[in-house]
C-alpha cells in the first residue's frame, strides 16, 4: 500500500505513530515518523520534514530492537533518498547495516540485504545527480561504490529480481 500511494496506508501509519507513542517504543515511532515524512508516501502537497528530522534524533538515542532501529534508519534514508539528500541517506542506510553485523551471521541477513539493495541503488542514482552537474570525479567514486556495494550483496540471498536490477545497475 505504501508503494502504491493508497491512502489507507496512511491511516495505518498514523495508527503505528499512536501506538508506538502510548507504548513509549521510540524506534517503531521513529518508523511511523520517517514513513510519514517520505514524499513518495505524504500527502503530495506537504511532506512532513519536521516529523523526518524527529525520526533521526529520535534513532540517535534509541533503545529497543535492533529489527526495529534497522527498520527506522532504512525508512529515514528512503525518505532522505527521495529528496535527493544522498549523503544523509548513505548515513542512515550505514547505520542500519552496522546495526544489523552487530548480530550473529545470516540471523538478520534477512534485513540488511534489502539495506544493501537501497544503498548501491543510492549510489546510482547519486552518480546520475553529479552527472548533471558535470562532476567526473563524483561520478567515478559514486559508481565505484555503487560496484562495490552490489559485489557485497552476493554474500545475501536475495529475490532474483533484485539481483536482476543489481546486474542492470551495474
Amino acid at each position: 500500500a505504501w508503494l502504491h500511494g493508497d491512502p489507507a496506508a496512511r491511516t495505518a501509519v498514523a495508527a503505528l505513530v499512536a501506538a508506538a507513542t502510548d507504548a513509549d517504543d521510540v524506534a517503531m515511532l521513529a518508523v511511523g515518523l520517517a514513513l510519514q515524512s517520505d514524499p513518495g508516501f505524504a500527502l503530495p502537497d506537504c511532506p512532513n520534514e519536521n516529523a523526518l528530522a524527529r525520526a533521526i534524533v529520535l534513532l540517535e538515542e534509541a533503545q529497543g530492537g535492533r529489527l526495529e532501529r534497522m527498520t527506522g534508519h532504512t525508512a529515514c534514508g528512503i525518505a532522505l533518498a527521495n529528496r535527493s539528500m544522498f549523503e544523509l541517506a548513505e548515513e542512515q542506510y550505514r547505520r542500519g547495516i552496522a546495526l544489523g553485523r552487530e548480530e550473529p551471521s545470516g540471523t538478520i541477513d534477512f534485513l540488511i540485504s534489502p539495506i544493501m539493495f537501497n544503498l548501491a541503488e543510492l549510489h546510482v542514482g547519486w552518480a546520475s545527480m553529479l552527472r548533471q552537474l558535470q562532476d567526473r570525479t563524483g561520478i567515478e567514486e559514486r559508481w565505484q561504490n555503487s560496484v562495490a556495494l552490489v559485489a557485497a550483496t552476493n554474500a545475501y540471498d536475495i529475490p532474483p529480481l533484485w539481483r536482476e536490477e543489481l546486474e542492470a545497475l551495474e
